[in-house]
């Protein structure tokens, strides 16, 4: 089968020593190979990569009428209302989460970075990232790791982008994350404004070094004060002043999209559900209270009814999920078809049947952060949550883990399997009574057929799948994601086979590297020895079902609950009972705050990370936890 699209030519004939040209090489691959398994509407798809007479040739899924980013708003900026500037910026940041979400950063982006898809006269802008030659992926734990372990290279960014990249970007190892948050407060500050951050990379050193940060409010007309703080906090000079992740950036744009909502008028036609803002009427009876994201199916609303509906003030929100084209109604329909058989208990429930809003495919999803005010911005998966607080404390981890196997036992006596498994699709579920569960959502793969083995999201995939004995998806490989589903909950990160970039399945020596050293002490060897088994590459050594992988899960807590309490300088001469008293009043306390990575700990500093790869950032002041910087503005 033919399939055109663009093809970008890596000229590694011209390279100018045997050591360049294995760089060219290297670059084309790594775009290549960080872009398989990736499916958004906002990120770049690579089909195929074969060998030219002048080097790698990659070929993408292109329009001929598509647009890089800076040419599209020379072209058509003037007629692009701030609303859809606005929906432009937050087209690229959920592309950015998702990416981040799947351990792959971009680390260069710019307007060069970024193709535009749109109708003929620039109408309905569709935007997607590309070039991502300089990128890192970790295909198997959540650390900050490149393929091949390569730092940032600046020969394969185009001048014209460095006006747009972080003032730390030539550091050696610089943090992806906050490279990636940097390029979208960059770009976040040339939609509105219509112009790149500066003429040059020196003018924008300079303007960082005496501003702090970037102010689009001083260059254009309309910029609204959260926008202006977005893009601010965005593109912080200090890294530690800038905002930690693109969750947090997605936050920031709903206040902004709040201020810059505009009121339906009356009789008005229908909105289209894709465009319409937090803030504004979806139809007669709800309104638009965030936008949780857009995937490769669908994008998600989270409703609630309006106020002057009877019931709106007190009525629960819901998610509504909107159909991205026509093409994606089946994967809706057999969504709903999974949620009417397995919705209820820690499942999210249908609560419509699917119909049409604007000329889009609807489903009516039970929210899976549960009762919460209308302003609440907390994380609502426990994805958001792991990689915002690190992993989870006893109680939860105990908690959190038997909501996981009840949602499962609730597939496996109904014959569903979710096919995709992990935390970014658990809701931390709020309580009417204020308590917490784990909500299981997002059920777009539930049709996956058997023999399609790369649904799903790597990392979390079972990688003994395909070989002569496992040729179909199974039930031990949706045991297999919830195994590192809970690893994760239990650490932060994700277990790796042997050194996380060759596959296990054709090297027999490769073993599995448990994060032990993170487990909370009481519960370390009983982890230990349910990783071991609950992940081990012949599934004839794993559990034999998914109840007995349940019960060693409860056992291994009921054991450590048993163990008597660990003896410290603070608790000689205190008796067993006196020991377990403070235990529980500790417990009743609530969790203490985590440190994380860009955070200090009591006491000393501590060492360097026992992984060895991403670069150890020295304790300093919580970002997550100091004031933003002052907003200044120009007169």
């Amino acid at each position: 089968m033919q399939e055109s699209g663009r093809v970008r030519i890596y000229l590694a004939g011209e390279a100018a020593s045997p050591q360049q040209k294995q760089q060219v090489d290297r670059a084309a691959r790594r775009e290549y190979q960080v872009l398989q398994g990736i499916n958004h509407r906002g990120i770049v798809q690579a089909v195929q990569i074969r060998e030219h007479l002048s080097g790698p040739a990659i070929l993408f899924r292109h329009r001929n009428s598509d647009l890089r980013l800076d040419v599209y708003l020379d072209a058509y900026g003037g007629r692009l209302t701030p609303e859809t500037r606005l929906d432009m910026v937050r087209q690229l940041a959920e592309a950015v989460r998702y990416a981040h979400n799947r351990s792959l950063y971009h680390r260069a982006l710019s307007a060069r970075s970024v193709y535009v898809s749109a109708g003929e006269d620039g109408s309905d802008p569709v935007l997607r990232i590309a070039d991502w030659q300089t990128a890192a992926r970790d295909f198997e734990t959540t650390l900050h790791r490149t393929l091949g372990d390569t730092p940032l290279d600046a020969n394969l960014i185009a001048d014209v982008a460095q006006v747009y990249l972080a003032p730390e970007t030539d550091q050696e190892f610089a943090d992806p994350v906050d490279l990636d948050v940097f390029g979208l407060g960059s770009l976040a500050y040339l939609l509105p404004t219509g112009r790149p951050p500066a003429d040059r990379r020196s003018a924008l050193l300079d303007r960082l070094r005496e501003e702090g940060g970037l102010h689009p409010y001083a260059v254009a007309d309309g910029v609204s004060e959260a926008l202006d703080l977005l893009v601010f906090q965005a593109t912080a000079a200090d890294v530690q002043d800038r905002m930690a992740s693109a969750d947090e950036f997605l936050r920031l744009l709903d206040a902004a999209e709040a201020d810059a909502a505009t009121p339906e008028p009356s009789g008005a036609a229908a909105p289209d559900p894709l465009t319409v803002q937090p803030g504004q009427p979806l139809d007669d009876t709800w309104t638009v209270t965030r936008v949780l994201g857009t995937g490769a199916t669908a994008r998600a609303l989270l409703v609630r009814r309006t106020e002057s509906e009877p019931g709106g003030e007190s009525d629960s929100p819901r998610v509504f999920k909107i159909a991205l084209d026509h093409e994606k109604d089946a994967r809706l329909q057999a969504e709903a078809t999974a949620l009417k058989e397995v919705g209820g208990g820690r499942i999210v429930k249908l609560l419509a049947e699917p119909r049409q809003l604007g000329g889009r495919m609807v489903l009516e999803i039970e929210y899976a952060g549960g009762f919460r005010p209308p302003g609440d911005r907390e994380p609502v998966s426990l994805g958001s949550r792991l990689r915002g607080e690190g992993a989870l404390g006893y109680d939860q981890l105990e908690r959190f883990g038997n909501d996981l196997f009840e949602a499962l036992d609730s597939l496996s006596a109904r014959g569903v399997r979710h096919r995709d498994i992990k935390p970014d699709n658990l809701g931390l579920f709020k309580r009417s009574d204020g308590s917490w569960q784990l909500m299981l959502f997002d059920f777009s793969l539930a049709d996956a057929p058997d023999q399609d083995l790369h649904a799903g999201t790597r990392g979390y995939l079972d990688p003994f799948l395909g070989g002569s004995r496992r040729e179909r998806y199974d039930d031990h490989a949706e045991w297999y994601a919830a195994a590192v589903t809970l690893h994760e909950m239990a650490t932060g990160e994700r277990p790796v086979w042997g050194d996380g970039q060759n596959n296990p399945l054709t090297v027999p020596d490769a073993e599995l590297h448990i994060a032990d050293e993170l487990f909370d002490q009481a519960l370390r060897e009983g982890l230990t020895a349910f990783f071991q088994r609950a992940l081990h590459r012949d599934v004839e050594e794993r559990f034999d079902s998914l109840r007995e992988m349940q019960e060693a899960w409860r056992r291994l807590f009921r054991t450590a609950d048993k163990a008597p309490p660990t003896t410290t300088p603070a608790t000689v001469g205190m008796t067993t009972e006196d020991i377990e008293d403070a235990r529980d009043q500790a417990a009743a306390a609530g969790p203490k705050p985590r440190w994380t990575r860009r955070d200090c700990p009591p006491g000393p500093s501590p060492s360097p990370p026992p992984w060895g790869r991403r670069p150890w950032r020295p304790c300093s002041t919580s970002r997550r936890t100091r004031s933003p910087a002052p907003v200044v503005r120009a007169t």
